[in-house]
């Protein structure tokens, strides 16, 4: 399938087809995490990715588990994912929604507790995604499987042009590999990007 690109766009389809490769097993990483670009009304998707560093320090896009259900149904997805791959944190953003998000996540019972990060976003979402797209260049980043919702979204995100809707998956992704990048310790409170 001929996917479309922006001109300006930070990935390319032909990038993102060569990093794409099956994934190593749980036991070789050392830490994997769970982005969350919460939807708060309308018919934005909550963007969930679940991404993780390998020990030979790569980092690997494992899973793209986004959704346009109900909060009490993402929710439950968010914990499904992280039970799956035993993560070791959530990372929501909370910039909409404030302590809305973190009391929802907090409120389900989940079989293990699991850290919640809360990411707050400052800046424009070029600003955010340059050193995601840095690694990507780098050959830093791989992905498990062809997730071709997420790709478009990669394909099409230009940081100077005005956006229709806002790429939950993309912004997901960012939270998750930032998080990774930067070697944030799970079990603070909050982080800014």
């Amino acid at each position: 399938m001929l996917m479309l690109e922006a001109d300006d766009a930070l990935w390319r389809y032909a990038q993102l087809q060569k990093i794409t490769c099956s994934a190593p097993p749980r036991s070789e990483f050392t830490q994997i995490v769970v982005g969350v670009d919460p939807a708060i009304g309308g018919d934005d998707e909550t963007g969930i990715i679940v991404a993780g560093r390998h020990k030979e320090g790569s980092i690997w896009v494992l899973a793209d588990a986004t959704t346009t259900s109900a909060p009490h149904q993402w929710i439950q997805e968010i914990y499904r994912h992280a039970e799956k791959y035993r993560a070791d944190a959530i990372i929501a953003e909370v910039n909409q929604g404030g302590a809305l998000i973190r009391h929802l996540l907090e409120k389900e019972k989940p079989r293990r507790m699991i850290p919640i990060r809360s990411a707050r976003a400052v800046g424009s979402k070029g600003a955010r995604a340059y050193p995601v797209a840095a690694s990507y260049s780098r050959g830093e980043i791989r992905h498990a499987a062809w997730f071709e919702h997420l790709a478009e979204q990669m394909v099409n995100f230009s940081p100077k042009a005005g956006l229709k809707h806002s790429p939950d998956r993309l912004d997901a992704l960012i939270w998750a590999v930032s998080a990774l990048l930067k070697g944030i310790a799970t079990t603070q409170n909050e982080f800014r990007l």
